[in-house]
This record gives C-alpha cells, structure tokens and sequence, in this order.
C-alpha cells in the first residue's frame, strides 16, 4: 500500500512538470521568468543616432548589439536634434528634453526689414525734425486710416514699429511677432505736398506702387525682408522759366483759306520789341523759327498745299523771352482742277466749244474725298507701340494720323502714311499710382483720327478710337497649392491673368524668404513633382506665381502653402520578444489612430533587406512569427497602414527579437 502512494507521488510530480513545460511553449502567453535566463546589462535603443538612448525601448542582456546604448534619456528617439542638453534651436521641439519648446531660441532673433530711400536727397524739402518712418498695416480692401494735424499734414494710424528719418536714406526696422498680414512703411509728419499732386507719404517702389510687405502665417518666426530700393512719391518739381514778357494769345493759323500760303496772326503782348515765330510739322516735332517780325502777322509761303503745319509765337524784350505755349495748326489749299468752282460745279463762264463733263467719265470734276472709316486702334496687342488701321479711302494717296488724350482735346498730327497703316512709337505705358482699394493696374488710351490726302485736299476727319499700349500684367491672384491630394506632387492652380502669356512659378521652404523659380507654363496650373515624397512628416512649401508678357514681369502673387500626401505615422512603441519563446517571436505594438491594418516587417540586419511576413488588421496590436530560426536574431518594424492603403516609405521605429529552440 506505501508502495503504490509512492508511485503516485512520482506520477503527479512528473505530470505537474511536463504541464509547466508545456505553458511556456510558443502557443501560450509569454510567462517563462526571467530567472531562467541570465542577463547582467540593460541597453537602450539609439533610433536616431544622437548618442543618447530611448527609456521605453530596452533590451537586458550580456552582450551590446547595434544599435542600442547603456546611455538612456532621450524625449524623442527619432529626432537627432532633441537628446538631454542638446542646444535648444527655434524650431518648435523641446531639444534638450527639459520640458519647454524654443526656450530662450527664438529670442535673440528679430523680423528685419530694410531698404534705402532712393530719392532721398530730393524728398528732404518736405522732411523736417519731426519726420519719421513708420510701420503701418495695409488693408486688403478700403483705404489706409489717417488723420490731419493742425499743420494738414497727413498721419496714418499705427502702434508698430518707428524709426528716426534716416540721415543717408538707408533705415533698418527690426520687430518681433509681427501678426500675419499687410504692411507698409509711411513717412510720417512729412511737409504736405500740393494737393493737386494727389501723393500720399508712403514708400513705395520704382513703379510707383505701394511696397507692400507680406508677413506670411507663421510670422513670429525669424525671417528679414529686403525691399531694395524704394522711393518716396513726391510732387512734380516746379520748373522755374526765364523771366519775360507775356506770352502772346490769340494765335491762329488759316485752314486752307490761301492756295501760295498759312497766315499766322496773334494778339499783341505787352512790353515787346519783337515776335520770333516758329514751326513744326507735327505737334512734338522739331521747331524752327521761320520769322523775327515786330508785326502780329506772319505770312508763311512756300509750302506744300494740304500738309499740316503747327506754329508757336514768342514775344521778346530786353529781360528775356516768352515760353512757347500755345498753337494753331494750319495748312495751305491746294488748287482746284481747270473748269470747275469749289463747290464742284461746271464753271459758269465756260465758253461754247468747251468740253462737257461727261457724267460717266468727270475727269473735270474735282476729287472730293471721303474721310477714312473703320479706324482702329490697338488695346495692349503691343508692349512698343499703338497700331492704327483704317478702311481705304477711294482716290486718296496718302494718310494724315492724329492723336490726343480725350475726345475734345487739340488734336495733334503724329504722322502721316501710304498706307492704311499706322505704328504709334510715341506712346508709354502709362500705371498711376495705385491706391489701396485698388487692385489692379490701369493704362493710358489715347484718341486717334484718320484724314485722307490727295494732290486736290484733305478729308474730313474719320470717326475716332481708343488704343493703348500692352502694360505689364498684374499679379495672378487666386493661387492655390494642393494640400495632400497627391502621393509625390503638388498641384498650384491660380486665375488667368487676362494680359499674360505665360506664368513663372515659384518655391520657398516654410519661413523662408529665398524664392526659386521652379518651371514657367502658358497655363494657369503647374504640378511640381520635384518635392520630397510622402512620409508622416512631409514638408511644406511656400509658392508664389509671376504673370509674364512681352512688356513685362508682374510682382508676386500672393502665397498659398502646399504639401504631398501626408500619411499616418508608424507605431511609436514596437517591442518584440528576447529568448522568453520557445520557436517563434512576439512584436507588439501601441495602435494608431486611423490606422485601419499593420504591416510586420523583418531582416537580419538594421540595414539588411526588410521582407514584409504579415499584415494584421485593427485593432490588433500582436503578432507571433513563428518562422523563425532559434536564436538568430531579428530586427522587426511595424508599419501602419491608412485607409487608402499607403504606408510611411521610411522605416524608423524597430525592436530585436529571437526565440529559443523548444
């Protein structure tokens, strides 16, 4: 009886071994202790390379492999600028791990701007010791705020930034935390100007237009903007003219009233010992004085009949002379053809026997001309020139072109043509100052009327029309950046700028001053491909876009910021199993939000070629490989995959793992 008890005892503790053997094989729950195994150290995973270890990422055993440290504390072990006492940068990180973003980082640097007043020397009449420069907002719509001192000197609203007016032109503001938006930069306290000059004391660039100052969202960044050269826009100067008598009034040149000469008459002026009387063929022609005469009557002979000329009268005394000033324009008849009247009619006194005008065939009828039709003038077709065209009038030889700034206004000979064509040189484009309502620039149109010439007169004139010439085009506005629609590629769409022919697009890094011209297209979209590919942690560019044509290049448009597909970051906490298994490995993971499954990726070295063993979808955060070779070790990531199926195309976080042999 004691015998068979004994026999029992020895069973049951035999079975009682064999089922804790069979609890720690790979098919249950890792519980082998740690006992069982002997490791004298503890290392910490070095993800980044920074020296410095992650606390949460372990591995005890004897040996120290690749990639791990004895040194643990780092806050972020995929970020080689943020380790313990690491130099705190202001790049929105904690860097030295101390708890606290940009301590003290961001301080030391300022928003700069500067520029140089290139018109200084000629703005200093209207600058006194009480001037100065001042930062001021600039709305995107309405007009700039302002008030009027007792002087009427114009003061617009700010609490910004104020410097003292520079000596030399040269001024530098330095500022801190500069909210996003507009900005200019007033003179303020300046001596009024003239109100007719309808200036207003702001600097503003070569153009002529405000220099608008663009603090883009993440203002409070440090960046410094060069504005060049700028001006301050000031009243025209006052020509002073020579001291003189009066200038004459009055004067008049004939219209076809004398077939051998123009007649110029004009009323006397005071005080005068002479008259010098000059010509020109054409409105801004070259004057030639034709006469010194003490008479108010000038007749002017041998000259062409039908051909336009402009006189100009000066009165002179001992002090000095008249200014040229005013005109007439005049021109001499051209004789009728043999037998006829003026008013086309067969000469009354025609003897019998005379010719009889054959009404098929007037060839002693005069030629009566028509004015030209279907006048045409350019509108922005060149960035040289206006260019004028009409319909032919019958039985003319020639063509005299006209021009003036309205409708009713002297009209003014600015050339003549064989053809029914005209090119206008004599044009600028013409940009006022653009205020702050204002978005868009304006262009000068000028009036152009057409007479036809022949050996027998001169038409009436055509009809008119307006023409201008090309201006550069304004900035395209609309500019917009595709935010993470696309894998490997920023689209940038903008609105056609009607005027442009073509578009340069640009590119700057996030708080960036430095723009890089990154292709020039006819349309109004571009898709930069040339941008780092999709990670978790994507970059984000800043674009701007020029409209471009043959009289010019716009300013920048405004900025939009773009970025490719961002995707979901991998998994921050990967642990895989040391030798606790027997035939196989286990990886856990903390989830992600919007992960909807997870790739497992292995290799057998940290650079080796990582082959993905399985996908496991969520909320599952384990996974035992069992195709192991006990105890080779492993490397092991984790990837998360998002519910377009993309995943991060860098692999950062990873663990070791191995088993033991059953």
């Amino acid at each position: 009886m004691r015998d068979i008890n004994y026999t029992k005892i020895v069973f049951i503790f035999l079975a009682m071994i064999f089922l804790s053997c069979f609890l720690t094989s790979c098919n249950d729950d890792d519980s082998k202790s740690d006992k069982n195994n002997s490791h004298e150290g503890t290392w910490y995973r070095d993800a980044d390379g920074d020296g410095f270890g992650d606390p949460e990422s372990t591995l005890t055993q004897t040996a120290q492999i690749s990639g791990y440290l004895d040194s643990s504390g780092d806050c972020d072990d995929y970020d080689a600028t943020v380790y313990p006492d690491a130099p705190e940068l202001c790049d929105g990180k904690d860097n030295n791990c101390n708890g606290t973003v940009d301590e003290n980082a961001c301080e030391p640097y300022s928003q700069k701007l500067y520029g140089r007043i290139s018109n200084f020397n000629n703005a200093k009449a209207y600058i006194t010791e009480e001037s100065y420069l001042q930062l001021v907002p600039y709305p995107a719509y309405g007009q700039m705020l302002f008030t009027t001192d007792t002087q009427g000197r114009r003061v617009y609203t700010s609490d910004l930034a104020v410097i003292n007016m520079p000596s030399d032109g040269a001024f530098v503001f330095e500022t801190f935390g500069l909210i996003p938006g507009q900005y200019v930069i007033a003179a303020q306290l300046v001596e009024p100007y003239d109100p007719a000059s309808k200036m207003s004391p702001v600097l503003a660039s070569a153009e002529n237009q405000p220099k608008i100052i663009v603090i883009p969202e993440n203002g409070s960044t440090s960046f410094e903007v060069d504005l060049g050269n700028v001006i301050l826009p000031l009243p025209a100067a006052v020509v002073e003219t020579q001291a003189g008598p009066d200038m004459p009034t009055g004067i008049s040149a004939s219209d076809g009233d004398f077939e051998d000469k123009i007649r110029v008459t004009w009323n006397a002026s005071p005080d005068i010992t002479s008259y010098e009387v000059y010509r020109a063929d054409s409105f801004s022609g070259q004057k030639s004085m034709v006469t010194s005469t003490t008479a108010t009557v000038y007749d002017d002979t041998s000259l062409p009949c039908g051909e336009d000329y402009y006189y100009w009268v000066k009165a002179v005394n001992a002090s000095g002379s008249s200014d040229l000033f005013y005109s007439d324009l005049g021109f001499v008849r051209c004789p009728l053809a043999p037998g006829t009247t003026g008013d086309g009619n067969e000469d009354p006194a025609a003897e019998p026997g005379d010719p009889v005008e054959d009404p098929e065939n007037p060839v002693n009828k005069p030629v009566i001309l028509d004015a030209p039709t279907g006048a045409d003038a350019s509108d922005g077709t060149f960035a040289d020139k206006i260019q004028i065209t009409w319909n032919a009038s019958p039985s003319a030889s020639s063509y005299d072109v006209y021009r003036c700034l309205t409708c009713c206004s002297t009209k003014v000979k600015i050339g003549s043509s064989d053809t029914t064509a005209y090119d206008d040189f004599d044009v600028v484009a013409y940009q006022p100052y653009v205020y702050m309502a204002q978005q868009s620039l304006t262009q000068q149109s000028y009036f152009y009327w057409i007479k036809a010439n022949n050996a027998n007169g001169v038409s009436e004139f055509s009809e008119p029309d307006t023409g201008y010439i090309m201006i550069k085009p304004p900035p395209p506005t609309g500019v917009r950046a595709s935010d993470g629609q696309y894998w490997d590629e920023i689209h940038i769409t903008w609105a056609l700028t009607p005027t442009a022919s073509s578009y340069e697009v640009y590119r700057s890094d996030w708080g960036s001053e430095t723009k890089t011209i990154i292709g020039t297209t006819s349309n109004s979209i571009f898709i930069d491909t040339e941008v780092e590919p999709s990670t978790h942690l994507v970059r984000t560019y800043i674009y701007r876009v020029k409209a471009v044509n043959a009289a010019g290049i716009s300013d920048f448009s405004d900025s939009d910021s773009g970025f490719v597909y961002r995707t979901l970051r991998d998994p921050v906490w990967v642990r895989a199993t040391n030798g606790t298994l027997n035939g196989c490995v286990e990886i856990k993971w903390v989830s992600v939000t919007g992960a909807s499954k997870y790739d497992i990726y292995r290799a057998y070295a940290l650079d080796g070629e990582k082959t993905k063993i399985a996908t496991v979808n969520q909320p599952t955060v384990l996974y035992r490989d069992s195709t192991t070779t006990c105890p080779t070790i492993y490397y092991y990531w984790v990837k998360s995959v998002d519910a377009k199926g993309h995943t991060d195309r860098t692999f950062s976080l990873h663990d070791i793992g191995y088993c033991v042999a059953e």
